[in-house]
């Protein structure tokens, strides 16, 4: 995982806490512009408490940013703890995000992916069921046959990982 991934999800992600005070999306985004040219020079340059104050931000929010950047052990173990359960994260900084979101959503992609298996199928034509956690049967067994009708037709079936 590069700087800039770290950065992402150390800023945006709650990583297991619901109570950490993560940057929203359009935060992130005022950062992301206004720290653009100090990455000129360096791309995988820390950013620090006094380049905060110096884009403009008050010195309660820099050392809020400064604070959740400092997190990097809480990133490590979330993320081991994810690998141990099979799961990997990209980001859209990352060179594995999936084209396609990035083409059809834009910036209103997901910021990460958390995934257990490979994620070139993600640029592949696919499509998902969403439906109810509580299958009846009936409704079970017809989801497992367009699934399967899909997968013969050359789609690949994408899934929440959620119950049901």
């Amino acid at each position: 995982m590069n700087g800039r991934e770290k950065g992402f999800l150390l800023l945006t992600s709650k990583l297991g806490n619901p109570n950490r005070r993560c940057l929203t999306v359009p935060q992130f985004r005022e950062l992301a512009k206004k720290a653009e040219y100090l990455m000129v020079d360096d791309p995988n340059r820390d950013l620090a408490a006094e380049d905060l104050l110096a884009l403009g931000y008050s010195r309660e929010i820099g050392e809020r940013i400064a604070q959740l950047l400092s997190e990097e052990d809480l990133l490590k173990y979330y993320v081991d703890k994810g690998v141990r359960c099979g799961c990997t994260v990209t980001t859209r900084g990352s060179q594995g995000y999936p084209q396609t979101l990035r083409k059809r959503l834009g910036l209103e992609a997901p910021g990460c992916l958390w995934a257990k298996g490979n994620l070139d199928i993600l640029d592949t034509p696919a499509l998902s069921l969403v439906g109810s956690r509580e299958l009846s049967e009936e409704n079970r067994e017809f989801a497992k046959e367009v699934g399967h009708q899909a997968a013969l037709q050359g789609y690949t079936l994408i899934s929440g990982n959620a119950r049901g």
